[in-house]
């Protein structure tokens, strides 16, 4: 068997592969993101091979796949990232003390400069709310590998009382340590920090996509439509306002039934095993 992420489906080297008898291909998120409510009704199937399966992480995605690769075998595995002795075992970065940390997850979706100078007016906003603040702030800025950091390195300056901090930990790390987290539209980041209990603000998107937020729609992340709401749920956060802290209960109570219902590791195995016995089986078969 071979495993491949989602966005290598169907390439030439893969597909001589599976050819091959007894052989078997696996196909994996290439992250923990949320799939859109909608799928555009013109994406058509063309596959009909069946020793393909896809390893889906939640039930609520099985909607998106079937419309998008219906002929393939679907097993919902669950998200092994998030179970209780993965999270345990992470590390929370150091800190001075009397410091509030936040982190901000940054991904370039768009190439054209006028996305990118709407991103740059979205970071500006957050600093501004932060000014007002009479609070010492870490900002930890985590990057998506496609993004170019030295197009950030003029916006995030080091001023009074805020303190911009480029890392390359991993973002569980980095939400583990963080009193909240920021993310721009629909980002699958979101999830890994309500991988840790901590709370995920969205910010209102630059482009006239045509998909929504999962995570609006599932009501996971406190949605910001504009500069206000965003101002409101920073200011709340920071104070540890009884009502939000209610209602992110209330958003992990929801994380928890989508995206932790499921043993992940005794799931995977199970398919294993399952496949183990079919190829054993068939190889007895064969000898007669």
């Amino acid at each position: 068997g071979v495993f491949i992420s989602y966005d290598k489906l169907f390439n030439n080297w893969e597909n001589q592969f599976s050819i091959e008898q007894n052989a078997s291909t696996f196909y994996f998120p290439s992250s923990c993101s949320l799939k859109p409510t909608q799928i555009s009704s013109n994406v058509v199937s063309k596959t009909n091979i069946k020793n393909k399966f896809l390893l889906l992480s939640n039930e609520l995605d099985i909607g998106y796949w079937n419309k998008v690769y219906p002929e393939l075998n679907q097993y919902i595995i669950g998200y092994p990232r998030y179970a209780d002795n993965w999270i345990e075992k992470i590390q929370a970065i150091k800190y001075k003390p009397n410091t509030f940390r936040i982190y901000l997850s940054y991904r370039r979706d768009l190439p054209d400069e006028k996305w990118f100078e709407k991103a740059i007016e979205q970071l500006d906003k957050i600093k501004l709310i932060l000014k007002k603040i009479n609070k010492i702030f870490e900002i930890y800025v985590k990057l998506h590998p496609y993004t170019n950091q030295n197009e950030l390195n003029n916006f995030l300056i080091n001023e009074k009382n805020l303190n911009f901090i480029l890392t390359n930990d991993h973002q569980q790390e980095i939400c583990k340590s963080s009193n909240f987290s920021i993310h721009f539209f629909r980002s699958a980041s979101i999830m890994e920090s309500l991988s840790t209990k901590t709370p995920a603000i969205e910010l209102w998107k630059l482009s006239s996509e045509t998909f929504g937020s999962p995570y609006q729609d599932y009501n996971l992340s406190f949605f910001a439509k504009n500069e206000k709401e965003l101002e409101n749920y920073i200011v709340n956060l920071i104070k540890g306002d009884e009502f939000i802290k209610n209602e992110f209960s209330e958003k992990y109570k929801i994380f928890e039934k989508i995206c932790l219902n499921n043993d992940p590791v005794n799931r995977f195995n199970d398919l294993l095993n399952l496949k183990i016995n079919f190829i054993n089986n068939k190889s007895i078969l064969n000898k007669y």
